[in-house]
Parts: structure tokens; sequence; C-alpha cells
């Protein structure tokens, strides 16, 4: 009888309630930890527990919903990371944009968002999906750089009342214009950013943050019951999400509660709480992620999201799992698989065999590399053990010799979210590079850094790595030896002013203690800004060095091919190969003097691939929308394509 009582009121803009009209909230405490809002645990800050602290939004609201106890963000955790996260469904290289530049630049994800797939499965238009925040950094959750979308929310940036475009501080403000928006008809899809309490923790404020976090909780909690009282209608056929992008250091940690964007358990631990009709009520003890935020919209909505790996958390839609990315070298075939399993998320592979940890959260970015009789694999790998402080992404690397592996470990603890390990043989030495993220962030950029770091497996010992700094970067590595020394390739930010509206690709050279750059490559020669240039591939004929790489703007999409005769000490003019719609999230991929890379030819996938610049290119059909990854030993090529709804399969192609 509810039912009927709800769906009697007239409330204006709003579509009659039926099963074929749902909609979708998300309301984002910004940079709020669990300790001041949701925990058990008792605050170093309030002195007491979360719950208490914020008991206005947990007494009048939460009780009616679905609270996840253990919710973490495993990504990078800062804002413009941890919000990809929750509309994608990925783990995407998303920065948050420095304060200073309004403009998110070319920072928006490789992958389509639940914006863009539900506006293209649908046929909504740009207005049935809104970003509304008093943040500059959200314009880059709206939309991917996937060739097969191009249009996703719109973003509605609340102004100071003097008409200023400095950002209105104070939620309340925000949530009015919420108010508003639903009065006049409220969008399918809906994404709320509030966040004052994330921009005063930063100012070290050890009353003003509290203090937000309690107010967000009344503010949150009034909401919702207006809701309720005015437009029961909308309220009967949307699910609403209450959680946060990340959340802060605890007060004992270095670094101090103020700051965050690295991998403390403060940092990754985020509230979460489902609101709606479909909701059961109660408290979920298994552990969710911001990656579970996208499908478990999508399955309201009724939307396929194929390239999100994170679960639906009510019980409805279907789950990704099957096979990811692969990564082969001679005789030797790696691979990650996802998972339906709440506890074990994803699982790496190699020739079958499982090498990850059986214990692990989750386990990701194979890379394995054959020489002769020897065979090497590493990847990266997550485990959330409650006892303790960090919870890092850990590299593991391992060697297989007269057919048993054996655990050889990186000289590195823990790296970030987006670790790929670069491999290379000289001789019979093992070289690896790989990207390093800090143990701990400071707002003011003291302490550890972001670094790409090189080191050497001989004797049965690493050398100790060779380092240089980089501008948070956090896409893919290349290496490559040559006679003479051993070159690598990594994507990084440009240095200020320009940091928010290029990205480039540095060539270095191993020395000791640092890596000495030889070399940096824009494209300015061919793009315009803003340009994104990365996911480098280097291939070495003696000291003859190739390097390409994937080069973008709002017009075009090519690879770049540079060639150095003294083993990358210097560089010849580069090239440029306009391509279609080349796919961002896939590094090309050297097999002896061919360069492949993926593109997007309408509703299909496809492998392209030439000798050189002046060389006609080749295209090869992978006979699906959607292509994961791919991998070309000899005259086989490995793709991980989607198959069907939320299922991923390894094919070979013959070349």
């Amino acid at each position: 009888m509810l039912w009927l009582l709800l769906a009697c009121k007239n409330t204006p803009g709003v579509a009659p309630v039926g099963e074929d009209d749902p909609h979708v909230l998300v309301i984002v405490l910004d940079g709020v930890r669990t300790d001041e809002f949701s925990s058990l645990n008792r605050s170093d800050l309030t002195g007491v527990t979360g719950e208490e602290w914020g008991s206005r939004f947990w007494t009048d609201v939460a009780s009616e919903g679905r609270s996840v106890r253990q919710a973490v963000n495993p990504g990078l955790t800062s804002t413009g990371s941890g919000h990809a996260l929750m509309v994608t469904g990925r783990s995407q290289p998303v920065m948050t944009v420095p304060f200073e530049n309004l403009d998110p630049g070319v920072y928006f994800p490789l992958v389509p968002t639940i914006f863009e797939e539900a506006r293209k499965q649908k046929g909504w238009g740009e207005e049935e999906a809104k970003i509304l925040a008093n943040a500059v950094m959200l314009p880059a959750s709206a939309r991917s750089i996937h060739p097969s979308y191009g249009s996703g929310a719109s973003y509605d940036l609340v102004d100071s009342p003097d008409g200023s475009e400095i950002p209105e501080n104070d939620d309340s403000i925000v949530l009015d214009r919420l108010r508003q928006i639903i009065n006049q008809g409220p969008p399918k899809m809906l994404l709320v950013n509030l966040h004052d309490a994330d921009r005063v923790g930063h100012e070290a404020d050890e009353v003003g943050y509290p203090q937000r976090v309690q107010k967000q909780s009344r503010e949150v909690a009034d909401f919702y019951r207006w809701l309720e009282a005015e437009h029961p209608a909308y309220a009967w056929q949307t699910l609403i999400v209450v959680t946060s992008d990340h959340g802060r250091h605890r007060h004992d940690e270095e670094g101090g509660w103020t700051n965050h964007g690295d991998a403390c358990t403060g940092c990754r631990e985020v509230p979460m709480v489902f609101l709606g009709r479909k909701v059961v009520k109660g408290e979920v003890n298994q552990t969710y992620t911001l990656l579970d935020v996208a499908p478990t919209l999508a399955a309201h909505l009724g939307v396929e999201l194929p390239w999100a790996v994170g679960l639906p958390l009510l019980g409805e839609g279907k789950a990704r799992e099957g096979a990811s990315e692969v990564s082969g070298s001679g005789n030797v075939l790696g691979q990650s698989r996802y998972l339906t399993d709440l506890a074990h998320r994803s699982i790496v592979e190699v020739d079958g065999e499982q090498l990850s940890d059986r214990d692990a959260f989750a386990a990701e970015a194979p890379t394995v590399l054959e020489n002769g009789a020897r065979t090497w694999a590493c990847f990266r790998e997550l485990h959330l053990d409650p006892g303790e402080d960090f919870w890092p992404w850990i590299p593991r690397c391992l060697e297989r010799s007269d057919g048993s592996w054996t655990e050889i470990g990186l000289p590195d603890s823990q790296v970030g979210p987006h670790f790929r390990a670069a491999m290379a043989v000289q001789e019979e030495t093992l070289g690896v590079a790989w990207l390093h993220t800090p143990t701990t962030r400071a707002q003011d950029g003291s302490g550890d850094t972001d670094q790409l770091r090189f080191s050497r497996w001989e004797a049965g010992q690493w050398t100790p790595p060779a380092t240089a700094n980089l501008q948070f970067t956090a896409t893919d590595v290349a290496l490559a030896t040559t006679r003479s020394s051993w070159v690598m390739a990594v994507a990084n930010n440009a240095p200020p002013p320009n940091q928010a509206y290029t990205r480039r690709i540095e060539v270095f050279r191993a020395g000791f203690p640092d890596l000495e750059a030889s070399q940096t490559f824009d494209l300015a020669e061919f793009l315009t800004e803003p340009r994104r240039v990365e996911q480098p591939a280097l291939r070495a004929d003696a000291d003859h060095v190739y390097l390409a790489m994937i080069g973008m703007d709002k017009n075009q999409r090519g690879i770049g091919w540079a060639e150095s005769r003294d083993a990358g000490q210097s560089w010849e003019p580069t090239q440029w190969i306009l391509g279609g719609d080349i796919l961002l999230h896939q590094a090309p991929v050297w097999s002896g003097d061919r360069l492949y890379w993926a593109e997007q030819a309408g509703e299909q996938s496809r492998i392209c691939s030439t000798i050189s610049p002046t060389q006609p290119i080749t295209c090869l059909d992978v006979d699906s929308p959607r292509l994961e990854s791919f991998s070309v030993r000899g005259d086989k090529i490995q793709v991980v394509v989607d198959s069907g709804w939320g299922s991923w399969e390894l094919r070979e192609l013959a070349l």
C-alpha cells in the first residue's frame, strides 16, 4: 500500500514511478575519514566513534539503508583517482589537477564512465547525467577519452554567491543547488561532491575539519528527509549512495592527519551507505571497494558496464569475470584474471599456474620475460591486513629455472596502484624499471616522491636502484638494453606552469645513483595543447634504439616514432603515424621489427602494425567491440576481448 501512496503524489518534472524509470544519486563526502563519520572506533580528533560524531546521519538515515563496514579505495587515494574509480569501476591514472589550474586539461579516464555507457545504451541526453561540485577537479570524471563515446555528464561548478569563478566552499550551497535541480526535474544520474571537509582538513584545522564532517552529517540527513517529504516519487525510484573518495592519515602516522594520497589505512578506508527502495536494510561485513560503486549503479539502471571490474553490491547485475591483462614472451604467457570472489578479486597466472598469493585481495599487471632456460615474472599484489597501518600494493618478482619458481623480490617493499614492471635482459643480467609511489604524501611536497627506479638482478641479488624524480606520474614504463647501456622511457607530467595541460615522454639512461635524462618528447610539432603523450614502447638492435608512444589532442590521435643510433644519447627528428581511433589504455607492442597498436573501428576493435612510419599500415579485425589488452608472440597475437555481458576471454589470432 505504501508504494501506492508514494506514487500518487505528483512531483513536478519526475516521471511516474515504475520499474522502468530508475535514477541514481551519489553523494561524495570528499576526504572524510571513517574515523569521524562511520567507524565504530574512537577518533583521535573527536575522542568518540565515527558513528557517534556523525550520529545525525546514522540515527536519521543510515538505519534505513545498507551500510558497508569494510569499504576501501584500492587505487590512488586522491580526489581525481577516487572519483574515477567510482564512475568507471576501474583504477585509472587520473591525476588531481593542481589547484592553480582550473582546467582539468588532459586528465580523463581511459575507459568509459557509467555516464557514457548509460547515455549510449539508453539514448539519454547530456542533461540526464550531471556532476555537481564545489571543487575544480571533478570535470575529469565527467567522461573518458575512449573513442567510442566522447560525451558523458554535464558539470555544474557551484560558484560563490558573488558570481566569482572561485568554487563555493560552503557545502550547504551545493545541497541547495541539488534541491533546485531536483525541483526542476532530476537527471537520471547525479554525482554530488561536497569538498569543504577535505579543504579544511588540508589546512590542518583540528577543530574545523571534524566540525565540517559533523555539519555534513546533519545536512545530508536533512536533505534525505526533504527528499522523502517533497519528492517521494523520485526517492522511491532512486538508488542513493553516500560515500567518500578517500580518507586521510591518522593523527599518529607520519605526515599527520591533514594529508592523504598514499596507502595508509586511514586513506584507504571510506564510509559507504546505500539507500533506496530495493536496498535491504542492514550491514555488510565483507570488503567492498569504490570499484563496486559503478557496477552497483549500472545494475540499478539496467545498464551494461563491461569495462568495470567491481562487483554489484545489491545482488543484481552481472559481475565481470575472466581474463584481463596479458603479457607474452617467447613460449611464456602471463595473465591476470578477475573473479567474483569478494575476498579474492583477481589472480595472476603464468602458463596456467597461479603465482599470486592465494590470500591476496587482488593481483594485477603481470609482465613476463623469457630468456633461454630462464623466465621472469613480475606483478603487483594487494593485501588488506587489519593489523597493519598501511595497505600498499606489493611488488612481486619471481624467476623460473628447471621448471620451478623462486621468489626474487624487488628493491622496493611497496608500490602504487599503477605499478607495472618493465624488463629486459643484457647477456645474463635482468634489468627492471618501475614506478615508485611514496609511502606517505604531504600536501607541501615534502618527504618521499614519485620516482622512476631501475635495478639489475645479477649474481642472485639486486643492485641498489638508480632513481629519477617524476611529476606525479602513473602510467607505464618501457625498458630496452643496448650494447652499452640500459634505456628506459616513462610518461611524466610537464613541470609547472603547464603541468595540467601536457603529458610527455621522458627518456633516461642508466646511471648511478641517479638516472640520466637524455630526451623529452611532447610531440608539440604534431599536437596542440592540451596534449596527452604516454604509453611508451622501446626496442633495441645493438645500439640502435626505437621508441614509440601514443599521442593525442582534441583533434587527432597517432603514434610518435623516434630513433637513436647511439644507445639513447641523441635522437633523430620524431616522425608521426596518423592513426585511427587509437586506444590509449593499451601501450604499443614491439615484435621483431614491427610495431603493433590497438584501435577502435566503429563497433569493432582491431590490431594495426607497421614496420616504419613510411611503410603501409596493416590491420587485423579482432571481431569484438572491446579489447582489453594484447600480446604478440611470433606469428600469433593473444588478445583479451569482451565475449558477452561481463565475460572476457583470451583469444589467439594468426597474423
